[in-house]
């Protein structure tokens, strides 16, 4: 078997007792998925899943889970914890807030466990945002050892709602 990938999940809906975290799993069958007919493009890969919400009660959502920075942030640490024990190769995190131009290591409480986690082997892949901005990323892509990552249309253009900036690492389908 090949490294682990580690996807952060975030669900926005609860059903039940079972929390949806669609954008998670579609993300992590793009990478180690397989069903006989296609494969992801890392088929050797596996997947360690790291819950980072917390259930919550909201006029905006009803009962739904949201991902607090502190729950993100504690769910980067165990990565970086389990990292050997896991033989974590990645870690994947399609969220952000804000409108960055340039690198936000300054502003992003994501900065220093980015930089350990690249230190130790570890690339933070990050969505670069889903605002339409032609010349800015979101917070965490902004952060200079964030591998960021913007959307391609099915004509391989930059995506309409996808961020993109000239510091931006890669587009991808």
């Amino acid at each position: 078997h090949g490294p682990r990938i580690a996807f952060l999940a975030f669900p926005q809906r609860v059903l039940g007792h079972r929390l949806l975290a669609a954008q998670v799993l579609h993300v992590a069958g793009i990478v180690a998925g397989g069903n006989g007919r296609m494969t992801g493009v890392a088929l050797q890969a596996s997947i360690v899943a790291v819950q980072v919400s917390s259930l919550v009660e909201a006029k905006m959502c009803g009962k739904c889970a949201l991902p607090f920075t502190s729950d993100i942030l504690r769910g980067l640490e165990w990565v970086y914890r389990n990292r050997e024990q896991y033989r974590i190769a990645a870690v994947n995190l399609s969220l952000g807030h804000g409108r960055f131009d340039s690198a936000c290591d300054g502003n992003s409480p994501f900065t220093r466990i980015f930089a350990l986690l690249s230190q130790a082997g570890v690339a933070p892949v990050v969505a670069s945002g889903n605002n339409g901005h032609a010349d800015a990323l979101s917070d965490p892509a902004c952060v200079s050892h964030a591998i960021s990552v913007g959307a391609t249309s099915y004509r391989d253009n930059v995506a309409g709602f996808s961020n993109s900036a000239a510091f931006l690492d890669f587009l991808a389908p």
